[in-house]
């Protein structure tokens, strides 16, 4: 299965994204909380919140998070759904 990624807004990563599957049907959506450095997670009717403000990634760039949240947060989907998905 071939996944698709998608930024809520392309200008600004914080705003997060949503990644779909070869359906669109919708298999997650994130939003990126810079304040708390905590990335929120929704697939289905499940939710997460990862704070990464004890962790290395705090001190990440805008460019390195755009590159890593949505990885983070498509990992975050497979824990709650017990799936792999296929990039």
């Amino acid at each position: 299965m071939g996944i698709t990624h998608k930024f809520k807004d392309s200008d600004d990563f914080k705003q997060g994204g949503e990644w779909f599957d070869d359906n669109g049907r919708r298999i997650c959506e994130w939003i990126w909380d810079a304040s708390t450095k905590k990335l929120n997670i929704k697939s289905g009717i499940h939710a997460r919140k990862i704070d990464l403000s004890n962790s290395e990634q705090q001190n990440l760039t805008d460019k390195s998070l755009n590159r890593s949240l949505p990885m983070l947060a498509l990992e975050t989907a497979e824990e709650i759904n017990n799936i792999k998905y296929e990039l």
